[in-house]
């Protein structure tokens, strides 16, 4: 892991990085593209929430979805 200006940069499969990572944070924070329900299954952002060792704040897009609603 390498830091800079309080960020920390890792490199890796994201999911197993970032779940790594948690093991020594306070919380780790995740962007969402916007997927909803099944759409959602499986994503980076929901499997780091379910796996990560510390919380994770999943930070959603402000305007409309990716398929446009």
């Amino acid at each position: 892991m390498q830091e800079m200006d309080g960020v920390d940069r890792v490199s890796g499969h994201p999911v197993r990085a970032l779940v790594d990572a948690s093991r020594d944070a306070d919380l780790v924070i995740v962007g969402s593209r916007g997927l909803r329900a099944f759409e959602a299954l499986g994503s980076v952002s929901e499997r780091v929430a379910h796996q990560a060792e510390c919380s994770v704040l999943v930070v959603r897009p402000d305007g409309p979805r990716e398929d446009g609603s």
